[in-house]
Protein backbone atom coordinates (compact mmCIF):
# COMPACT_ATOMS: atom_id res chain seq x y z
CA UNK A 1 0.00 0.00 0.00
CA UNK A 2 3.14 2.28 0.68
CA UNK A 3 4.36 1.61 -2.58
CA UNK A 4 1.28 2.21 -4.81
CA UNK A 5 0.45 5.51 -2.51
CA UNK A 6 3.12 7.39 -1.90
CA UNK A 7 5.96 5.81 -4.79
CA UNK A 8 9.24 4.47 -3.57
CA UNK A 9 10.95 5.61 -0.27
CA UNK A 10 14.66 7.68 -0.56
CA UNK A 11 14.58 7.03 3.54
CA UNK A 12 13.22 4.29 5.50
CA UNK A 13 13.37 5.55 9.78
CA UNK A 14 12.39 2.85 12.24
CA UNK A 15 12.02 4.62 15.63
CA UNK A 16 8.89 2.34 16.79
CA UNK A 17 9.95 0.41 20.04
CA UNK A 18 8.09 -1.08 23.23
CA UNK A 19 9.96 -2.01 26.17
CA UNK A 20 8.02 -3.69 29.10
CA UNK A 21 9.78 -3.08 32.63
CA UNK A 22 8.99 -5.77 35.15
CA UNK A 23 10.50 -8.56 36.41
CA UNK A 24 11.36 -11.86 33.58
CA UNK A 25 8.71 -14.38 35.50
CA UNK A 26 5.91 -11.75 35.50
CA UNK A 27 5.95 -10.89 32.32
CA UNK A 28 2.95 -12.02 30.10
CA UNK A 29 3.40 -14.46 26.92
CA UNK A 30 0.67 -11.79 25.37
CA UNK A 31 3.31 -8.50 26.49
CA UNK A 32 6.30 -10.70 25.03
CA UNK A 33 4.77 -11.12 21.54
CA UNK A 34 3.47 -7.25 21.13
CA UNK A 35 7.30 -6.30 22.07
CA UNK A 36 8.34 -8.60 19.58
CA UNK A 37 5.54 -7.70 17.06
CA UNK A 38 7.00 -4.37 17.49
CA UNK A 39 10.71 -4.48 17.96
CA UNK A 40 11.69 -7.55 15.57
CA UNK A 41 8.33 -8.70 13.09
CA UNK A 42 7.19 -4.70 12.08
CA UNK A 43 10.74 -3.75 10.89
CA UNK A 44 11.89 -6.81 9.12
CA UNK A 45 8.13 -6.69 7.07
CA UNK A 46 8.78 -3.31 6.63
CA UNK A 47 12.62 -3.75 4.91
CA UNK A 48 11.34 -6.67 3.07
CA UNK A 49 8.17 -4.87 1.50
CA UNK A 50 10.11 -1.80 0.71
CA UNK A 51 13.30 -2.59 0.43
CA UNK A 52 13.14 -4.50 -3.26
CA UNK A 53 11.45 -1.27 -4.43
CA UNK A 54 14.20 1.22 -2.88
CA UNK A 55 17.41 -0.97 -4.46
CA UNK A 56 15.70 -1.26 -8.25
CA UNK A 57 15.02 2.60 -8.10
CA UNK A 58 17.67 5.33 -7.06
CA UNK A 59 18.65 3.68 -4.12
CA UNK A 60 17.48 4.94 -0.68
CA UNK A 61 18.41 4.93 2.85
CA UNK A 62 17.22 2.52 5.96
CA UNK A 63 17.59 3.77 9.39
CA UNK A 64 17.04 1.80 12.59
CA UNK A 65 17.29 3.61 15.89
CA UNK A 66 17.32 1.61 18.86
CA UNK A 67 17.44 2.39 22.55
CA UNK A 68 20.10 1.37 25.29
CA UNK A 69 16.21 0.26 26.89
CA UNK A 70 15.73 -2.17 23.95
CA UNK A 71 19.22 -3.71 24.86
Amino acid sequence: RILTEWGTPAVIVQNAGLFVLKPFEMTDPAELEQQLNLNIRAPFLLAQGLLPAMRGGAGGLHITIGSTCDH
